[in-house]
């Protein structure tokens, strides 16, 4: 079986955690739109160019953002969701991928709905505000 999955989440993981960063600095915009193009980026990305598994990639990664912020900042049901919706956002990109044959449609597709939760969670209402 391959295992590179779990490299590949760890990289993912890693690079996320540095430039999410200096997004956060950026405020809400930045979180709802740049931060989600980083971590499917990163996540699908390494994934595909090193030829493991997506999902296995996406999964592992929301257990270590699970990890992060149910043990890390003490939030259980935060941490719970990041492993819920990170596994999500992988299959989308893995169903997408297999019927359409194109990874730039399957990260486009996670990435929106990556994007629309950060919104939903961050209660972003249309305006803006």
């Amino acid at each position: 079986m391959d295992w590179n999955f779990i490299l590949t989440a760890l990289a993912a993981a890693g690079i996320s955690w540095l430039v999410n960063g200096f997004i956060l600095r950026t405020g809400r915009p930045g979180i709802v739109y740049l931060g989600p193009a980083v971590e499917e980026a990163a996540k699908t990305g390494l994934a595909y160019i090193l030829g493991t598994s997506v999902p296995a990639t996406h999964l592992v990664f929301g257990l270590l953002e699970g990890l992060w912020e149910g043990a890390g900042k003490k939030d259980l049901p935060a941490g719970f969701t990041a492993v819920l919706e990170h596994t999500v956002f992988g299959l989308v990109t893995y169903f997408i991928y297999h019927y359409t044959g194109f990874i730039v449609a399957a990260f486009f597709f996670a990435y929106v709905i990556h994007a629309g939760w950060n919104m939903l969670v961050l209660g972003i209402n249309r305006d803006g505000r």
